[in-house]
């Protein structure tokens, strides 16, 4: 894989890598690079996992696209299209879902980017088939409904599950069942721009009031702000054109893959092996600057490694017609 912008590029001082451990010098949040899985791991769950209609486990919540939401009326009108609910909730968990329509988008960031990393090759990427992805990121009030427990450090039942391993994740996607699963870095991305060709998906540069990041390390000229130093409510922050919540910001997110290079043409339906040392985190957090919350910013972690700034939210497949 290309050389990686990593968050200890960017800001001198804010964080020292000291012998496998990143110890944070603004009192937020300390994060250990943990021991990678052992064999003994549970398996990921499967990107061949699928849905037939009607969509055992769910219940429909809309069945067509709020314009309140999805204000364009083109994208209204292709997800109708579709003859899916535009929005479910998985029974066992809570956990809403929204359609999200098949198409072609350009991943990556072109080399006018300010502060890009070298492994974000810009190229087109299609995805063929529709899926639904998680409304926001799982609280840990849907998480408990599936595992009992709360491993979070900022307990709040309507905020973020946070302070989970990707193998924790993949607990999590078995126990719940129903054909859920991490996304891939390429649904990740393309329902995180939702349309956008801009840097983020509200455009050249964000503030704290679209995202929950720390405000003193703005991007592309924006003005400093506050840092909430802590996650904050799953939906309390606009959502992006497809009616996502908390795509940029707020906790990374686990994908399902691990890490490894684009390439210059045209990916269909990319996928990686779940393998390795690393697995993809996308999104940034509440203690990471505006930079690290960018739409096509990369960064891996041990699937063992556990933080208060990472979380996760869950697709669902859908059969091809």
């Amino acid at each position: 894989m290309k050389a990686r912008l990593t968050r200890f590029s960017i800001y001198p001082g804010v964080y020292v890598a000291l012998l496998g451990f990143i110890l944070p010098l603004k009192g937020v949040s300390q994060q250990t690079a943990t021991p990678a899985a052992s064999a003994a791991s549970p398996p990921p769950a499967t990107v061949a996992a699928t849905v037939a209609a009607p969509l055992d486990g769910f219940e429909v919540v809309a069945a067509k696209p709020d314009p309140a939401v999805v204000t364009d009326a083109a994208a209204r009108q292709q997800l109708a299209a579709l003859g899916k609910p535009w929005k479910i909730r998985h029974t066992q968990s809570g956990i809403v879902l929204v359609l999200i329509p098949p198409g072609e988008f350009t991943m990556g960031s072109p080399s006018s980017e300010t502060l890009r990393g070298s492994d974000e090759v810009s190229h087109r990427c299609r995805l063929t088939q529709p899926f639904y992805v998680g409304l926001t990121e799982v609280s840990q009030a849907q998480w408990r409904r599936v595992m009992t427990n709360n491993p979070s450090q900022f307990e709040a039942q309507a905020h973020p599950v946070e302070n989970v391993t990707w193998i924790d994740c993949q607990t999590f996607l078995r126990n719940a069942g129903a054909g859920l699963r991490l996304p891939t870095e390429a649904e990740w991305e393309y329902a995180c721009r939702a349309g956008s060709t801009d840097t983020f998906s509200f455009g050249k540069t964000l503030s704290p009031r679209q995202v929950n990041f720390d405000g003193n390390f703005p991007y592309g000229g924006a003005p400093t702000g506050p840092s909430r130093a802590t996650p904050v409510a799953c939906g309390s922050l606009p959502a992006n054109a497809w009616g996502l919540h908390e795509m940029h910001g707020n906790v990374l997110e686990w994908c399902h893959e691990s890490p490894g290079d684009y390439g210059t043409g045209l990916a269909i339906d990319p996928i990686r092996l779940a393998s390795g040392s690393f697995r993809i985190v996308r999104g940034g957090g509440w203690n990471d600057g505006a930079v690290y919350c960018r739409a096509a910013y990369r960064d891996s972690l041990s699937p063992s490694h556990r933080a208060n700034n990472t979380g996760f939210r869950v697709v669902l497949p859908l059969n091809p017609k």
